[in-house]
This record gives C-alpha cells, structure tokens and sequence, in this order.
C-alpha cells in the first residue's frame, strides 16, 4: 500500500485495485488545482469546497461525509465523528475521524481537527499502524494536545498534516515545530510511503514527513 500526500490534509492510499483519498479540499489559491483519481474519497468536513477529483476504476467517486462503515474495492473504511454532538451544536457534529484498512493495514487520518477528539473516538480506534496526524496550533488543539494524540494511539508511524485553511508556509513551520516537539529528528522528505502488512517497526514509533505534489500555479505569462 502506497500514501502519497497532496497538501493540507489531502492523502492518496493506493493499493494494486483501489484508490482512497483523504480531505480533498482546494488548497491555497496560489496552487493549481489539479485533478486526482480516486475510488473513494473520506470527508472529515462538511461544506469547504473540495477539488477536482476523477473516477478511477469506478464509474463515479463514492463519497463519505458521515459516520459509518463502508467497504469499497477492498478497502475498508470506519467513520466517527469527532465529539457527541451537543446542544451548543445544534445536534451537529464537529467533524469526522476516518480509519482505514487498506491491503490489510490500518490508517487512521484524524481529519482538520481543531480540538482533541472525545477519548471514545481514540478508544474505539486503538492503536492504528499508519497515524497521520495535524499538528495542532489552530483552534482549541494546541501542539501539546497533537502530541498527547500520538501518545495514546501508539501507531507505528506517524504522518503529520497541514490545515486546508492554513497558508502552505505556516503548514510547514507548524509540521516542523510539532515534530522537534515530539521529540524525534526532522526525517528527509519523501515522495511517497509504501507500507506492507506485517513490515512495521517493533520498538519506536517511527516519523514520516512526506513531500506535497500540490503545485504551484505559474506566473501569468511564463512559457510551459
């Protein structure tokens, strides 16, 4: 299983017949707006514009935005939402938690949060093997809170994120702060992450910072 990440929260998980992708929402205007196939594609808000996305082996993408269990292709998908919801809240969720299993790997993308998710949530989702993870610093989840997350969910690999809303450089300096926070080495970025059940880490949880394929949108007038 492959995770390529494409800026803010917005990851691919590829295996050999399906193609999930996580929080595909439009990035910062200055990048391009670039088509991904998907099979199935996870929401973990409701309401931000998202980008485009195409069919891959499908004849249309099977969206989730809301609790449940779903199996698609192969890949296995379980949502939660973030916090009971709330009379302060009109009944309505603050948002949504997603773990997958795909080629026999769990993945747990823990979506835009903005404060730590009721410890119902990080309970029914144990201990994942892939944990991509916000850095906090937005809303009420501080950094702390973001690192105290990985503490109690004890993956084996952790995989920080961006904010959609987030400018692409407060994105990186909030990743980069949160994992000198964590205590661990700024590992080299890499293109992508391939994964295979039963090749995990036996002692340490080990970091991976992956490269954005966003891309930039090119001066108005520059040659291609």
């Amino acid at each position: 299983m492959e995770i390529a990440w494409f800026g803010s929260g917005c990851f691919r998980l590829r295996d050999r017949n399906t193609i999930a992708v996580t929080d595909p929402y439009l990035p910062d205007p200055s990048f391009q707006n670039l088509q991904i196939k998907a099979d199935v594609t996870t929401l973990s808000l409701i309401g931000p514009k998202i980008r485009k996305l195409v069919a891959a082996s499908r004849p249309e993408v099977y969206t989730i935005q809301e609790p449940g269990e779903y199996e698609i292709g192969g890949i296995f998908v379980r949502g939660l939402p973030t916090h009971r919801p709330s009379v302060e809240s009109n009944g309505q969720s603050a948002g949504f938690v997603y773990r997958y299993t795909v080629d026999g790997v769990s993945v747990c993308h823990l979506g835009q949060l903005n404060a730590p998710p009721d410890q119902e949530v990080i309970d029914q989702f144990g201990s994942p093997q892939v944990l991509i993870v916000p850095p906090g610093g937005r809303g009420s989840l501080s950094r702390a809170d973001a690192i105290r997350l990985v503490s109690a969910m004890t993956p084996s690999y952790v995989i920080p994120m961006g904010y959609a809303a987030a400018k692409p450089a407060e994105n990186e300096e909030a990743i980069t702060g949160f994992l000198r926070e964590l205590g661990m080495d700024l590992p080299e970025q890499a293109a992508a992450f391939t994964i295979r059940r039963g090749a995990l880490p036996t002692e340490n949880i080990e970091v991976v910072r992956l490269e954005s394929r966003a891309k930039l949108k090119r001066p108005v007038g520059e040659k291609t």
